[in-house]
């Protein structure tokens, strides 16, 4: 636990660091690339293969998909995001009977990986994208947190149990609540300093939404690990595991934060 939660300080303060410096292009698309490579490395690991080269495809087909302009990219999102969640979805329900993660769901999942974590630069680049990235990560960290003490607390029934055994509803309630709970309060202190002025109830809506897409990306990743007969996808972040591990949540929640502000014009109202 005391590695874990040292990582963590670590990671919070990379990440945070990063979206503060995150104006800089340079350094934006390079963490989303460090992102997206080391993704495509942790499905390769889990890769049913002993063919090297596929490797190459894999980080070739990343750095095109990472690389290449695709204009309008937030409306090409609504429809990846709910591709990805049916896609993802099937393997909950088929995943007695997928023995394996082979090549080819390798590339789709390796793909699909990659297309959600473009949204990152997308939305920095969006008016008060940089707010809307911190809220986003935020959401992410106060609903792990939440989920895994109110889980602890009062954690009686499974969530998912042939996926995520130590998933609960209760948890997963707990975790919705806080993160709603968190950005209210953030909210009326940027308002009261006059940083930014916010719509309120469209706020709340995201932040409901946000966190179980968050806790959604979170139980897709299981699934994936459980197909492929792994604890972790790596061993880069230690008491974490890997990038997949620690930031599946992220990818979910970010792509649906762009598809949301796309949508509704966002929660953000004013900044002065």
């Amino acid at each position: 636990m005391i590695k874990r939660t040292l990582t963590g300080a670590v990671i919070v303060s990379v990440i945070y660091t990063w979206i503060f410096f995150s104006y800089i292009p340079a350094v934006l698309y390079i963490g989303t690339a460090v992102l997206c490579m080391s993704a495509m490395l942790e499905i390769y690991r889990i890769c049913s293969t002993d063919k090297r080269y596929f490797i190459y495809i894999l980080l070739i087909v990343s750095a095109l998909l990472l690389g290449l302009p695709i204009p309008n990219y937030e409306y090409l999102m609504m429809l990846i995001l709910p591709l990805a969640m049916i896609l993802f979805g099937i393997m909950m329900v088929l995943k007695e009977r997928i023995h394996d993660i082979g090549e080819w769901r390798a590339m789709a999942l390796g793909s699909t990986v990659v297309l959600l974590f473009k949204s990152i630069p997308i939305i920095r680049e969006r008016e008060n994208g940089s707010y809307y990235l911190t809220f986003a990560v935020t959401a992410c960290f106060v609903t792990d947190i939440a989920a895994l003490l109110f889980g602890k607390a009062f954690g009686s029934h499974k969530l998912c149990p042939k996926i995520s055994p130590r998933k609960t509803v209760e948890g997963a309630i707990g975790g919705v609540a806080c993160t709603v709970l968190i950005a209210v309060i953030a909210a009326v202190l940027l308002e009261k300093y006059g940083i930014l002025y916010f719509d309120m109830g469209t706020l709340v809506a995201w932040s409901i939404f946000v966190s179980v897409a968050g806790q959604f990306g979170d139980l897709c990743m299981s699934v994936v690990k459980r197909i492929a007969g792994v604890k972790d996808f790596g061993n880069l972040l230690p008491g974490h595991g890997g990038i997949l591990d620690r930031f599946d949540s992220h990818m979910f929640a970010i792509s649906f934060t762009l598809v949301f502000c796309s949508l509704t014009g966002g929660f953000i109202l004013q900044r002065q």
